[in-house]
């Protein structure tokens, strides 16, 4: 047998090899997210209702004759946060797990996405959940479009409670508007900001500043906002400075953005 080709029978085994290593990590990668998408599903399950009822129980508290103790009613606003950011992590860690698979499906539903934004914004009456940060609205009533609720929903809440994770409990400012065929939402902070390596990587997957006692989380937020909005056919981008805050932009068309039929 020549030199040459021993060399090929080597190189042939090699290849062989590395599309049988290829194969085991896609099959382990493919359990690992079909792992994830259970996991999320049967934690998130039991906890939504779970959740409707502490509203319930927290709007009651609020409203009862007489005051229920302060002490009580703290504790229930403790749960309730905590519940919330449990459903919260569970809906993130099922759409990677979609996002991953190919699977995320959106659904483009007309509607005054102004009310939307104002709902959103309610959810933060409560000051635990803001950190603090006092929040400042300006929302151009009657922005209507054709959008994904669930989708757009996840981007507005991303990028507030991002802002007042790092806020630094100063105010937060959030902007929503209509621009021709646009719909353009700015969230500012006045907080801790972000340096520019910090920027260049913020849209990356389990990325998280290492900004303590002030982070927190697993990182996917960003990750998943930039997603969302690039399946829309919008576009996401932040203006920072360290010690000066952050302001992030999203714009959304208004309308379905079709993707070019081949040729």
């Amino acid at each position: 047998m020549s030199p040459h080709t021993s060399v090929q029978e080597e190189g042939s085994d090699a290849l062989i090899s590395l599309q049988s290593e290829i194969a085991r990590l896609k099959t382990a990668l493919q359990a690992r997210d079909d792992f994830i998408a259970i996991a999320a599903h049967e934690l998130r399950n039991p906890m939504t209702p779970l959740l409707g009822i502490c509203h319930l129980a927290l709007n009651a508290a609020r409203k009862a004759e007489p005051p229920v103790p302060p002490a009580l009613l703290s504790l229930l606003e403790r749960m309730n946060v905590s519940i919330q950011e449990f459903v919260d992590r569970a809906t993130r860690l099922l759409d990677l797990s979609r996002i991953n698979a190919g699977k995320l499906q959106l659904c483009s539903v007309e509607a005054d996405f102004s009310a939307t934004v104002g709902t959103i914004a309610a959810k933060y009456e409560n000051a635990s959940l803001r950190k603090g940060s006092p929040l400042e609205l300006h929302i151009e009533p009657g922005v209507r479009a054709c959008l994904d609720p669930l989708a757009f929903t996840q981007i507005v809440e991303n990028v507030l409670s991002n802002a007042f994770k790092f806020g630094n409990g100063k105010t937060v400012r959030l902007r929503f508007a209509q621009a021709d065929e646009w719909v353009t939402l700015s969230i500012e902070d006045f907080g801790i900001g972000m340096s520019a390596e910090q920027q260049r990587h913020l849209f990356g997957r389990f990325v998280q500043a290492e900004l303590p006692p002030l982070g927190g989380g697993i990182g996917i937020g960003l990750w998943l906002t930039g997603r969302l909005v690039a399946a829309m056919k919008g576009r996401v981008t932040v203006v920072s400075r360290a010690g000066q805050g952050a302001t992030f932009t999203v714009q959304l068309p208004r309308r379905p953005v079709l993707d070019p039929s081949p040729e």
